[in-house]
């Protein structure tokens, strides 16, 4: 099993930043706008619509306050690896540094 592990740093608060990742509804307005085109929360699952007209269902695993993560993999597991999405103030004052790692299911 392959893991994929990225992090970067978001010129930004964590309180904004975790702001922005949790609304896991709102993933084409405050996130990746442009890329994701639309959002729909049935329950615990969303619906996202890429860009190129991909339409992807996911289950929302988790959104943690406390440690500020979000959890969640794609109900079509030919798609893409579970993913979840950690945020940490970064050393840098008023920076963020946002990882995510996810194992590849096949």
């Amino acid at each position: 099993m392959a893991t994929i592990y990225k992090e970067f740093a978001v010129d930004a608060p964590p309180e904004f930043v975790w702001a922005a990742v949790k609304d896991v509804g709102a993933v084409h307005t405050r996130l990746a706008k442009g890329f994701v085109t639309n959002t729909v929360l049935t329950g615990g699952m969303r619906t996202v619509t890429f860009a190129n007209g991909l339409t992807v269902t996911e289950q929302i695993v988790g959104v943690d306050d406390e440690h500020k993560r979000l959890a969640y993999f794609p109900r079509r597991a030919s798609l893409a690896p579970k993913l979840q999405v950690f945020i940490a103030a970064a050393k840098e004052a008023m920076a963020t540094r946002v990882s995510g790692h996810g194992a590849e299911t096949r």
